[in-house]
């Protein structure tokens, strides 16, 4: 759908024309605490934080070569408190804190946009006196309006995640993780079916949820708490990882933690690189020690920023891939880069 565009642009920007540039970001959404830092701020109105998020959209679009962008979920606070003017500091439905999160990133796309595709987050699924369903209702919404107004192909999904191929050698996985009737689970049926149909020299699973801990939450796939019990979600998680590992897929990419951690998961002789970024304007919390082990995987932590905005830059060129956290200063616009690929 892209290779004849992807083409042309590749040549405008002196690069190969089997590179492939993309940029995730995720959570952006603002503090919900009643002594949070943007308690006095209208952001409480959108469930965003515009002040981080917009001149961060304008640095994403500079990014020359730019292909496509991944929102590793949380776009907004959602419905998160109750119904009360003490409580419900969002005011508005999630329904509309998601057409204005739209509305924002259409206001700082180039004249010819750049794909954005969004995996939903944790504050995505939380609607107050309503059920999930009518959560679920909200996100379809505003994902196909979203593909309307980008001018791309809605993707096919299952129960919300979706499989792009429209770059040379990449496979992108937009991951839902709570739409298995489970929180934090993962349709690894799903996942290999699509990995299945055609071979791919790099494929990249986006998820909101990290697979290990990285610093803060301990709800995630594989994690400790949640809906389902423990040794449920480590098996999930587990078969997840054998997976990617069958595909010699070597990142995920996640958020909901409000930090840069970097997390390599050493099994058999094989090593996945789960890069954590929920550093789009969400409210900065402090990393906890990394343990040494989870499960079957020996985990080190090589890199760790905390109270710093940015996004990751993830260049493919053939068989290499480089990745780059480029942290952001809004007052400015300027970015400073720091490799974080695997190897270095």
């Amino acid at each position: 759908m892209f290779t004849a565009a992807l083409v042309s642009l590749a040549i405008a920007n002196h690069q190969p024309a089997d590179h492939v540039r993309f940029v995730v970001m995720g959570d952006d959404r603002v503090e919900m605490s009643t002594n949070g830092p943007d308690r006095a701020t209208d952001n409480y109105d959108t469930g965003i934080n515009e002040g981080v998020l917009a001149p961060m959209w304008d640095a994403v679009f500079k990014e020359p070569g730019l292909n496509f962008v991944v929102f590793t979920g949380d776009l907004v606070s959602g419905e998160s408190r109750a119904n009360t003017p003490a409580n419900r500091l969002v005011r508005n439905k999630l329904e509309v804190q998601l057409a204005g999160w739209t509305k924002l990133l259409m206001a700082h796309q180039p004249s010819t946009p750049i794909p954005v595709y969004p995996v939903r987050g944790n504050h995505e699924i939380g609607v107050q006196g309503r059920t999930r369903d009518d959560a679920n209702k909200a996100w379809d919404t505003f994902f196909k309006d979203l593909m309307e107004k980008e001018k791309i192909a809605h993707p096919p999904t299952s129960s919300f995640s979706y499989a792009i191929r429209d770059y040379p050698g990449v496979l992108m996985l937009g991951i839902d993780t709570f739409s298995q009737g489970k929180e934090f689970q993962i349709d690894n049926e799903w996942v290999k079916s699509e990995i299945g149909i055609a071979p791919t020299k790099h494929v990249f699973p986006f998820l909101h949820s990290m697979c290990f801990f990285a610093g803060n939450h301990t709800d995630y796939v594989g994690g400790k708490a949640g809906a389902t019990p423990a040794e449920t979600m480590v098996g999930n998680r587990n078969a997840f990882l054998d997976v990617l590992k069958g595909a010699n897929s070597k990142y995920i990419f996640a958020g909901h933690d409000h930090f840069l951690t970097v997390v390599d998961a050493k099994w058999d002789g094989y090593t996945v690189r789960q890069v954590v970024g929920g550093t789009a304007g969400a409210p900065f919390v402090k990393i906890k020690p990394i343990p040494a082990m989870e499960d079957k995987f020996a985990l080190t932590n090589p890199v760790a920023v905390e109270n710093t905005y940015g996004y990751v830059v993830v260049d493919v060129d053939g068989d290499k891939v480089t990745v780059t956290f480029k942290s952001f200063d809004p007052a400015t616009g300027a970015t400073t880069a720091k490799d974080i690929s695997l190897g270095n």
